[in-house]
């Protein structure tokens, strides 16, 4: 061994190297696989404009439809163990939301992924703390027509919404509150 460590602490150092280096790669080959888990789960395609026909060729029946807005149809669907729910406007995909059954949040490394697969580019705007420790994340394309926002936490998602969805949305709950 070498002389200039203690006898006492040789043992403990090669431990801790050996960990520390042995691990490391280990660490980042797994990772790197889970996140092509994910793409391949939910298909690397975009599924922003896609129409419903695309969609259910894709991910099968719906599962579930949702009662929808004025402006949009919604619909759940089931890829593996992810649920998506699709909310289509003037025909095609405005907005989707991932989640997990299992109840566990997207790492901000998995949401990337399933944001490239939308859109190649995304500027990341900021984290928010909210009540009870939960964690938002929030995104947008360059040009600002699609928007990403990642609930990290425990039964959280990732939805993907183009700003004409939200910009429908507002004009149509705008117009209903002018109703009451």
């Amino acid at each position: 061994m070498a002389s200039w460590i203690p006898a006492s602490k040789t043992h403990s150092w090669l431990a801790q190297s050996w960990e520390r280096w042995h691990f490391a790669p280990m660490k980042s080959i797994l990772l790197t696989l889970l996140l092509c888990c994910v793409a391949i789960v939910v298909h690397a395609d975009p599924i922003l404009g896609a129409t419903e026909a695309q969609a259910r060729a894709r991910y099968g029946e719906p599962v579930q439809q949702f009662p929808g807005t004025a402006v949009e149809k919604v619909f759940l669907f089931r890829k593996g163990d992810v649920d998506l729910t699709l909310s289509f406007f003037r025909g095609i995909v405005g907005a989707v939301s991932y989640g997990r059954q299992d109840g566990r949040a997207w790492s901000r490394e998995e949401a990337e992924v399933l944001m490239r697969n939308n859109a190649p580019q995304w500027v990341f705007q900021a984290t928010t703390p909210l009540q009870g420790g939960m964690l938002v994340d929030d995104w947008k394309t360059p040009d600002g027509r699609i928007s990403a926002v990642n609930i990290a936490t425990r039964g959280g998602f990732l939805t993907i919404v183009t700003q004409e969805l939200k910009d429908a949305r507002r004009r149509s709950d705008t117009a209903a509150l002018k109703g009451l």
